[in-house]
């Protein structure tokens, strides 16, 4: 079922049934992107406030998660079905699971636990394990689902071919892609935007 006029009204669409939502304070470069062609409504990423969040989970069929670093998985508990790259979804389960799908060392661990903390993360459930090479169809277009790593291990980016819309979360220019986590690899990082370049 389509977004509420009064919902759809507060979306910034881009395209026909592609939208763009502002992340929550103290998370830039974090937006969320919304797919809704009158079928199944699609949130890409949940870094929401949560008046946002509670104003969208009614009619949100799916929350697909490009990644689960906190300041874009946060908000997922919300929503009624969460999907995640199959590497990171591990990170959804709880504080311990995300330093160590992050790999964050013994001795970091209170300094990255309070800042995850303070962002308001919450474990979620995973309702899918994604890949890449997959595609997301819904009634209009299709969605092929890419891999992006190098800022994490397991981000990907969604490409609809045949308008030309790429969502590369963290990759876009809006902020700093390099947040220093252990897992994170510069050199995937390099052979990524290259990728996405020549896409």
């Amino acid at each position: 079922m389509p977004l509420p006029a009064e919902l759809s009204a507060t979306v910034s669409w881009v395209a026909d049934g592609v939208g763009l939502l502002a992340s929550a304070e103290g998370h830039p470069g974090a937006a969320s992107l919304v797919l809704d062609e009158g079928g199944d409504v699609v949130l890409v990423d949940a870094g929401l406030s949560p008046a946002q969040r509670r104003k969208l989970a009614p009619h949100v069929d799916v929350c697909l998660l490009t990644h689960c670093h906190v300041a874009h998985a946060h908000g997922a508990r919300d929503f009624r079905e969460v999907w995640a790259p199959k590497e990171e979804a591990r990170a959804m389960r709880g504080a311990e699971d995300y330093l160590d799908t992050y790999g964050v060392a013994r001795r970091d661990r209170d300094l990255v636990s309070s800042g995850v903390r303070k962002a308001h993360y919450e474990p979620s459930p995973v309702h899918k394990e994604i890949r890449p090479g997959g595609i997301l169809k819904l009634d209009k277009h299709e969605w092929h689902i890419l891999a992006a790593p190098g800022h994490s291990q397991g981000l990907v980016a969604l490409l609809d071919p045949e308008r030309h819309i790429l969502f590369a979360s963290d990759l876009d220019g809006e902020g700093p892609p390099w947040y220093g986590y252990p897992s994170s690899d510069p050199s995937e990082l390099e052979r990524t935007a290259t990728m996405l370049a020549e896409v």
